[in-house]
């Protein structure tokens, strides 16, 4: 007997010919930036694993026993111009494959973002340096990072922008504090690599030893930092510090808040510390830098003056400002407000102001202002609480931004004044 119209072709075992017991939906997933994430489903009565990933991404789960959907998150920016692909392979435990691809289109931006109310504890981990296992940071990215510590935080060790324990370059990242009990803060940290473009603002909360717009224990040029308080409860402040690198262009301004440590625009042991800026705007009766050591450019190489200048000015006329003792500038500033009248002052001192022999004085001054030949203004009050003007003698004549003539000089009581000619 013979079957007459029946062919049988393809199959060389049993298996071969039974469907797929794997599958992977949607074929492609397309994803931007640094958080970015999308889900395959994956189909299987069986065990399955997944390989192909690049180091850009990240997938969980990466193996599991039958249908689950998988998460694929980017962990990395894409700087490059041109998009890059992940190949994925998702293999059965009998051997049976289905395949997928993640693109990652150029980044458009670079960081990750970050907000802690402390209803998250999990984010708190070890930094890279290993300092503390209570520390704020990002894990995936060194640049263009937003981190905020919101009202609820609670007690952090540290709070970084960025950090590696490395050389890499850590820039433009953004920290903004409006509550918590920190111990230090640093807009970027890099171990023996630059750090640059990083800004810290504080608008309260408690740092109890130190803030850093940028930050390097090795050579690293670090430039370019800003640290703005305007509330809050902190220790010292630092615009950039590099232990044995330059600590250059970097600025801190100060308007409200309380701080009872040192305030430097930069520091550095054996680097340059040029071109830095100190801010201090009187005027907020919150204020309270009675206890401040402000030092804007120091380091023990003797670099610590050129470009260096502290700029001195006030909202309010009625509530100036008042500090510990001020040095390492090449320009002190004072910016008149427009209702600045004779016998005003705008800035007390309670233990010294030392002036460099280059050291220059300037003023700031809007035409609006009432002022007439013969009136007086305090610059700098040491008399009223105990301070002392060091290394300033003669009289020095100055020409106001407005045109405006002074002499400048130091009065019967001590004080730094300027007198309207």
């Amino acid at each position: 007997m013979t079957l007459a119209g029946v062919m049988l072709t393809g199959c060389k075992d049993f298996d071969c010919c039974m469907p797929s017991v794997i599958k992977v939906t949607p074929p492609t997933i397309e994803l931007t930036n640094i958080g970015d994430s999308d889900l395959f489903d994956v189909t299987s009565s069986l065990t399955w694993v997944v390989t192909g990933m690049e180091p850009w991404m990240s997938i969980d789960p990466a193996t599991f026993g039958g249908t689950t959907t998988v998460t694929v998150k980017i962990t990395q920016a894409n700087t490059d111009a041109t998009a890059r692909t992940a190949k994925l392979t998702f293999m059965a435990a009998n051997g049976d494959k289905a395949t997928a691809t993640v693109i990652q289109h150029p980044s458009t931006t670079l960081g990750e973002t970050l907000v802690y109310d402390g209803s998250d504890p999990s984010m708190l981990q070890t930094d890279p340096m290993g300092w503390s296992s209570n520390s704020l940071f990002p894990t995936s990215s060194l640049t263009e990072n937003q981190v905020t510590v919101e009202t609820g935080a609670g007690t952090i060790s540290f709070v970084f922008g960025g950090i590696t324990a490395g050389n890499e370059t850590v820039s433009d990242n953004t920290v903004t504090i409006e509550d918590g009990n920190i111990q230090q803060v640093m807009g970027g940290y890099s171990e023996d690599g630059d750090v640059t473009g990083n800004s810290i603002t504080v608008n309260g909360g408690t740092v109890t030893e130190s803030i850093l717009g940028g930050s390097t224990n090795g050579s690293g040029t670090v430039s370019n930092n800003t640290v703005t308080i305007t509330g809050g409860n902190v220790a010292d402040v630092v615009g950039g510090n590099s232990f044995y690198g330059d600590a250059t262009g970097n600025e801190v301004t100060i308007s409200g808040g309380t701080v009872t440590g040192s305030i430097l625009g930069g520091q550095s042991i054996t680097g340059v510390t040029t071109g830095n800026t100190v801010n201090l705007i009187g005027g907020e009766p919150a204020l309270d830098l009675s206890a401040a050591y402000i030092y804007v450019g120091m380091n023990s190489g003797g670099n610590s003056l050129i470009g260096n200048v502290l700029n001195v000015s006030t909202t309010d006329i009625t509530a100036p400002l008042e500090v510990a003792w001020i040095s390492n500038f090449e320009t002190i500033n004072f910016i008149l407000p427009n209702d600045i009248a004779d016998g005003d002052t705008m800035l007390y001192v309670n233990d010294g102001a030392y002036f460099d022999g280059t050291s220059v004085i300037t003023i700031t001054l809007n035409s609006a202002h009432t002022l007439t030949s013969g009136d007086i203004v305090i610059l700098i009050d040491v008399d009223t609480k105990g301070g002392t003007i060091l290394n300033l003698v003669g009289t020095k004549v100055i020409t106001a931004s407005d045109g405006t003539v002074f002499d400048v000089y130091i009065d019967g009581n001590g004080n730094l004044v300027a007198e309207m000619q």
